[in-house]
């Protein structure tokens, strides 16, 4: 037939008590079993009974059920029944895919803490107390984290050896030849490649800035990338560029005059998502570098905490 009417979705609060309550507002718990009661707070007065899962993403929270016998329906994101929604015919396993960005799901964001509130509806318009609604939460670890790297003593003046001890999530410095292969020995103007990388399977992206390189005994110091995340010299040590998940800067072999021992140390943060890159002017050029994310005047105020990586190799 043809439309009558409009419909309004609306949300009203009840004391306790009343004949006609609400769905019961259920916060999710990923580790529980579908082995519910008919009076548990997971299942309704048709027997049926909801197991909601939460995998947060980068760009996005998935919300998965699973019931003990098959469900028809709805499930949408509270207020956005018409751009937020999946219909549900006949299944036991279903999943709603939440944004996190934009006002199709309207999911809210503080300080690295999404949330988002869905409704499972058996009936097509109207919410009955058959219904169930669940607060939804992902949290991401913005915090830094360190991790050093040493130099064991090296008899042969031709090689290099270099020992990790990461930390989660596990960045590390890997230093690669021409083909591809990690090295232990080099000599000065030998073409390498500096890669800093984190798991390719994370929501979170790394940018770096004011890296130094250092003479073994600490007596001569020359800035490679400055504050601003951009290259300062870049016939010595040219600007990042993103590999991946990673961050990599093909250059020469160098050393110290006097110090064999060549110490690079930089300052990583991490992006949920890819960095943005910093646009650098270098004479008459302008150069990207993903050495650091772009911030706007409202982030320049914000406090976070770097991360150290530190390398040292020999050069001869």
């Amino acid at each position: 037939g043809q439309r009558m009417g409009t419909y309004y979705e609306n949300f009203c609060e009840k004391s306790l008590g009343t004949t006609n309550e609400l769905p019961v507002v259920i916060e999710t718990d990923n580790n529980a079993p579908l082995n519910y009661s008919r009076t548990d707070v997971n299942c309704d007065k048709t027997g049926t009974c909801y197991d909601v899962s939460v995998n947060c993403k980068d760009t996005r929270i998935a919300v998965q059920v699973r019931t003990n016998k098959p469900f028809n329906g709805r499930i949408y994101a509270l207020g956005r029944s018409e751009t937020c929604n999946i219909d549900v015919i006949n299944s036991d396993l279903f999943r709603l895919d939440l944004t996190m960005t934009g006002q199709d799901c309207n999911t809210q964001s503080v300080t690295g803490v999404y949330s988002n509130t869905v409704v499972l509806q058996h009936h097509s318009v109207v919410m009955t107390k058959a219904d169930k609604i669940y607060k939804v939460k992902c949290t991401y670890d913005m915090s830094s984290k360190n991790i050093t790297f040493g130099m064991m003593p090296i008899r042969d003046p031709e090689m290099i050896s270099i020992t990790s001890a990461p930390e989660a999530p596990p960045p590390r410095i890997r230093i690669l030849d021409t083909y591809s292969r990690e090295v232990e020995t080099v000599r000065i103007g030998d073409k390498l490649t500096f890669r800093i990388e984190i798991s390719e399977d994370t929501p979170y992206g790394i940018f770096a800035r004011s890296c130094v390189a250092m003479a073994k005994d600490s007596k001569s110091t020359f800035q490679i990338i400055d504050d601003e995340g951009c290259p300062v010299d870049p016939s010595i040590f040219p600007a990042f560029t993103p590999d991946g998940n990673a961050l990599q800067s093909v250059y020469e072999a160098f050393r110290f005059t006097e110090s064999y021992g060549v110490i690079f140390q930089c300052n990583v943060k991490y992006c949920l998502g890819l960095c943005e890159p910093a646009v650098c002017e270098w004479g008459r050029e302008s150069v990207e570098s993903w050495g650091r994310r772009k911030r706007s005047v409202s982030n320049e105020t914000s406090s976070e905490e770097d991360m150290t990586l530190s390398q040292e190799i020999l050069v001869l």
